[in-house]
């Protein structure tokens, strides 16, 4: 998924379209998944299954989430953030994503590159992102 991000629409509560979306998600991948979004829902909310994939709970809540907040800290900075979210080596049967491809790259108003990232994520436990943004 490609993804231009210039505002943090906040969390917010979650339509019930959304959750179901979320718990369907969730119920194609593994134990431990969860209907993880492939673009934080604070960025993209409620876009149900499109936005939605079997994620690793683990993953979810550590190393993509504190990735999620860089772009969060990006924008309050004034930045655009604009990237990839790839899912690949999906499971024949199911669907569910062995790994993510991230890659971004944050630019100021005038357009000039002020950082850029890419790495493959399994879609497991352990997985390690260094926040960049302080």
């Amino acid at each position: 998924m490609k993804f231009s991000l210039r505002e943090d629409f906040g969390g917010g509560d979650r339509s019930s379209a959304e959750v179901q979306a979320q718990a369907e998600a969730a119920s194609r991948g593994i134990a431990g998944d969860q209907g993880g979004h492939l673009v934080a829902y604070r960025f993209m909310p409620e876009q149900g299954g499109i936005n939605l994939f079997p994620q690793n709970g683990n993953f979810n809540t550590s190393a993509f989430k504190t990735l999620e907040n860089d772009y969060a800290r990006y924008l309050t900075e004034g930045y655009q953030v604009d990237g990839t979210h790839a899912l690949s080596n999906l499971d024949p049967l199911t669907g569910r994503p062995g790994s993510v491809q991230v890659g971004f790259t944050v630019r100021d108003a005038s357009g000039n590159v002020v950082d850029s990232f890419n790495q493959l994520f399994d879609n497991a436990p352990g997985q390690v992102y260094v926040r960049r943004v302080y």
